[in-house]
């Protein structure tokens, strides 16, 4: 069980730091179809003579796509010009083509490799049935706990920015997305005039595994390496970095959360939103509402914004303690851009012991019970509803 409670205390605001309007983002130029392009009238869509240097690349599953893709196009991207879509297996979503980011790994590594018997099936079924039902929540073999259409996704990105590069040469700019990735389309535009394409450069939002950083968001030699590693985005991280691309950091901008659980805090007040994360298909077009309805869209959308417009209300309602609610002190989510030193742990089963120690710290905007523990947090979220597990 999870009961959580929050202090509705703001961030005092801080100026805009020039330069920076802005998980799992990953901004390139890498000297890295049938593709998109937007018929949205020009009026409705932000001008700006970076738009035709841009190629957004988007990475989906064909047990997502059909939910995930349509919805991305009609909200955060209809105004990108050159969207290319890359998944697990090749097929058409109404005007959308996606393309098979996995056909050119090596026979070797799809052979002693058992996850890609998922693969396998799902393009056996797609040739026999014209849909993929029977393979839907297949597991991993080597991890049952796991989809195996989760597993597989981490062969994808560096074929991706193979294929990128392939279908739409030349370009200065590339940026690969999830297709749960809500891109806030007119501030990137703000931002990337700024920067210079000349230059070899890596953005994302800066994570670590064994002290290598990397943005969460000749292959064949990397794909054996991938069967043991934990997430693509680690992998293509190391690839880069021996064509000395280094990652640049660009946090909080680049998030990997969306708004009910992505950490506000003072030092990120003030700074525009490039992406939010983990969307839903309603999720995207209810953000796409509030973008298009916001009075003033000369001005970036900030986090303070997005915590006055759409995540104030929602705490504010809330009772002061809510049992099967996690507000997500507990933990350091990847992408969320905060450190384990910002959580601090007390051990209690009482929940008026939590409440009053998160009182006592001046620094404490909310805690959350377990059961067994309570977890202190110097940001604020509003969180989701979590069923209890265990007991917790």
């Amino acid at each position: 069980m999870f009961t959580s409670r929050s202090k509705l205390l703001l961030p005092k605001s801080k100026l805009l730091r020039a330069g920076i309007f802005g998980v799992i983002l990953i901004i390139l130029y890498i000297s890295i179809p049938k593709y998109h392009n937007s018929s949205l009238p020009p009026n409705q869509c932000p001008q700006s003579a970076v738009v035709d240097s841009i190629v957004v690349a988007v990475k989906t599953g064909a047990t997502e796509a059909l939910e995930k893709i349509p919805a991305l196009m009609q909200t955060s991207l209809r105004c990108a010009k050159t969207v290319l879509f890359f998944s697990d297996l090749e097929q058409d979503i109404g005007p959308y083509h996606l393309h098979d980011a996995l056909e050119t790994i090596a026979p070797g590594v799809k052979q002693q490799t058992s996850v890609f018997e998922f693969y396998r099936k799902q393009q056996e079924a797609w040739r026999t049935n014209g849909n993929i039902s029977s393979v839907n929540g297949m597991r991993d073999p080597d991890y049952p706990d796991d989809l195996a259409a989760w597993t597989l996704d981490k062969y994808k990105n560096m074929h991706i920015l193979e294929k990128t590069w392939e279908l739409a040469p030349n370009k200065e700019w590339y940026i690969l997305i999830d297709a749960d990735t809500y891109l806030i389309w007119s501030n990137l535009l703000r931002w990337i005039p700024s920067l210079d394409f000349s230059k070899k450069v890596y953005f994302g939002s800066r994570v670590f595994i064994s002290g290598v950083a990397f943005a969460h968001g000749g292959t064949a030699r990397w794909d054996s390496k991938i069967h043991t590693s934990c997430c693509e985005d680690f992998m293509l991280s190391q690839a880069l970095k021996e064509y000395n691309n280094e990652l640049v950091s660009i946090r909080p901008e680049m998030s990997g959360q969306k708004p009910f659980t992505m950490p506000f805090v003072s030092d990120y007040w003030c700074q525009p939103t490039f992406t939010l994360h983990h969307f839903s298909a309603p999720e995207m077009k209810e953000l796409d509402v509030y973008e298009q309805g916001r009075q003033n869209q000369s001005i970036p959308l900030t986090h303070a914004e997005i915590f006055a417009e759409i995540v104030k209300g929602p705490l504010q309602a809330m009772p002061a303690i809510r049992e099967d609610w996690d507000n997500i002190s507990w933990r350091s989510e990847l992408g969320s851009g905060l450190t384990g030193e910002d959580n601090e742990k007390v051990t209690t089963q009482s929940v008026k012991e939590c409440a009053a120690a998160c009182e006592a710290n001046a620094h404490c905007f909310q805690f959350v019970l377990d059961g067994e523990s309570c977890f202190l947090r110097k940001a604020i979220r509003l969180g989701e509803r979590r069923d209890p597990s265990n007991g917790k």
